[in-house]
């Protein structure tokens, strides 16, 4: 896939260019890493900190959207078909063209706002991503171990 191709989205499911057929993803942006949460312990009279390392909390994925329809009424139904289509009740896999083969679990995290101009609307959906991009068909290993008596087994 090119930089020059269009990045759709699915929702639950659902794709964008379906429920907000007006609705164009113009960028895509991924925080690198989940929120650090790591703690520091200052202790006196030494140098630095102890380090208690946490695993990675949540990241935020981040979609610049057009809204381009021909008409003011046209323009205010794609707006409530995008908040019926990303407010969802729970979170939901969220695929993007770009990583057909991963899925985020993913909530919206904000109240989005629109600019809205004469027939095109513009906005940020920000969605709250688990810290890592999750296949969509895992894969599995067999292994098999020989050993003495009891110590031989296989393991999938």
């Amino acid at each position: 896939m090119s930089y020059a191709d269009e990045v759709t989205a699915s929702l639950n499911g659902v794709e964008l260019a379906d429920a907000v057929p007006a609705a164009l993803v113009v960028s895509v942006a991924r925080q690198l890493a989940g929120e650090r949460r790591h703690v520091f312990v200052d202790v006196p009279g030494r140098s630095g900190s102890y380090l208690f390392p946490e695993q990675p909390g949540d990241r935020s994925l981040r979609l610049e959207l057009d809204l381009q329809a021909s008409t003011f009424d046209e323009r205010r139904a794609a707006v409530r078909d995008l908040a019926g289509w990303a407010d969802l009740t729970g979170s939901a896999r969220l695929i993007l063209s770009d990583e057909p083969d991963r899925y985020h679990d993913a909530i919206l995290d904000d109240r989005p706002e629109l600019l809205e101009q004469l027939v095109y609307a513009a906005s940020s959906i920000v969605f709250r991503v688990g810290p890592y991009a999750l296949a969509i068909t895992p894969t599995t290993a067999t292994l098999a171990v020989s050993g003495a008596g009891s110590d031989s087994g296989t393991f999938t």
